[in-house]
Order: C-alpha cells, then structure tokens, then sequence
C-alpha cells in the first residue's frame, strides 16, 4: 500500500469514527482515540513526499475533503466541551451560594443603620 492509500485509509477511519457522538461519560476515551487516530495519520503525512499521479491526487483531494469535514465535526465536539465546562462552573457557583449564602456576597455599596433615639 503506498502512502497516498494509507492516509486515504487513515482519514477515512477517522471521518467515520468523528461522525459518531459519543456519551457525556464515553467521551475521554473518544478524544484519547482521535487523538491517537490523528498522531497515527501526522505520522504518514510527514512521510509523504512530492510528485503525485492523476490517480494519486484524486485520492488526496478526497482525503482534503474529508478533513473539511472532520475538522467541522471537532468544532462542534469542542463546543459541547465549552458547554459542558461552563455549565459545571455555574453549578459549582451556585452549589457554593448554597452552602454559604452570605461568604462571597460582594461588596457593600451601602448600609441602613435604623437608630432608636
């Protein structure tokens, strides 16, 4: 297998694998294997070198495509990450005011002292 068919070969693996959503609790171990899939396709484009066949580049334009798109589909599982992440600040955020209403009120602009004469 050349290396142009093996990266094909690579980044169709990894088109199809990013394709899938993967479970709030199963996403460590899909970002552990993308990140894997992707060292493993770097490794073979440093390997690549320069003159291609008319086959060969039509091979490496259908693997341009498809990192458009896998790259469109890491956008969007990097936003439901930054989600997930601001939605735990503000559950902590409010967990905290539950357990201390009065310990991180802020500053006081002003108080009302009520004097009895």
């Amino acid at each position: 297998m050349t290396r142009v068919q093996e990266l094909y070969t690579i980044t169709k693996s990894l088109h199809d694998f990013a394709k899938e959503r993967p479970e709030p609790d199963e996403r460590g171990a899909f970002i552990e294997r993308l990140t894997d899939m992707l060292e493993e396709r770097g490794e073979v484009l440093a390997g690549l070198e320069g003159d291609y066949s008319d086959e060969e580049r039509a091979v490496l334009k259908e693997a341009v495509d498809m990192n458009s798109l896998i790259e469109e589909r890491l956008q969007e599982e990097l936003r439901h990450i930054k989600m997930d992440m601001n939605e735990l600040k503000r559950k902590k955020t409010t967990g905290r005011r539950y357990e201390n209403p009065y310990g991180e009120s802020g500053p006081v602009d002003g108080a009302f002292i009520d004097r009895k004469n």
